[in-house]
């Protein structure tokens, strides 16, 4: 559970050390297409030295793109080798915006990837293109 700021600075004043655990937030530009990003970047994870890899996808073909004349569709996630855990992810899409809350919940429930493609989404729906990834 994420403690509230001021209850943590409290319990730091008067000797209780407590750490603020701040869960990942996702963040959104607005434009057309949305790009949407969460967790750590590839030069991030690079710099702490954590042992990861990327699974990246060119959607543009895929069908959600097509059905709506888009021209754009790209994500990468940034992913924990050891864990499957999901460290970062990076999307351009015109559904971005619910693509990356999708992966907000995924990120703060410690769901692994694996687990996180074995979730069942409606179709043809854009949070079900995480799945297509092999």
């Amino acid at each position: 559970m994420v403690a509230l700021v001021p209850s943590v600075v409290a319990s730091n004043l008067v000797g209780k050390p407590r750490e603020l655990k701040i869960p990942a937030i996702p963040s959104v530009v607005f434009t057309i297409p949305q790009c949407a990003t969460i967790g750590f970047t590839e030069e991030e994870a690079k710099e702490k030295k954590l042992d990861f890899e990327i699974i990246q996808e060119d959607a543009s073909g895929w069908f959600n793109t097509k059905r709506i004349n888009a021209d754009a569709y790209r994500w990468k996630i940034i992913l924990d080798k050891k864990t499957d855990l999901i460290l970062g992810a990076h999307i351009a899409s015109h559904e971005a915006n619910e693509q990356i809350n999708m992966i907000a919940i995924a990120m703060n429930a410690q769901m692994t990837f694996t687990n996180f493609k074995r979730t069942i989404f409606t179709y043809p729906s854009w949070g079900n293109d995480f799945k297509s990834y092999e």
